[in-house]
């Protein structure tokens, strides 16, 4: 799971991984611009990052965890 978006699909080179330290910190800016509690304004930053609105996140207190490792691609097209 990378930081590509579908219009990076066909690069030439390897997109930087979304892991849980960048998804973390993006939340962290989001929330500094807008109130999780104002959906609209918080939904309308998460985009900018391309995030979908969720401020807390389940796996954010996991130890060592990292979600690209536990939710593939075919996972989340399952749950999805």
């Amino acid at each position: 799971v990378t930081m590509a978006i579908y219009k990076q699909f066909r690069d030439s080179f390897c997109h930087e991984p979304q892991n849980k330290s960048t998804t973390l910190a993006q939340l962290h800016i989001i929330q500094t611009r807008a109130d999780p509690n104002d959906i609209k304004a918080f939904f309308c930053e998460a985009q900018k990052f391309h995030l979908n609105g969720i401020y807390e996140p389940f796996f954010e207190d996991w130890v060592l965890s990292e979600p690209s490792h536990f939710l593939t691609p075919e996972t989340l097209h399952h749950i999805h």
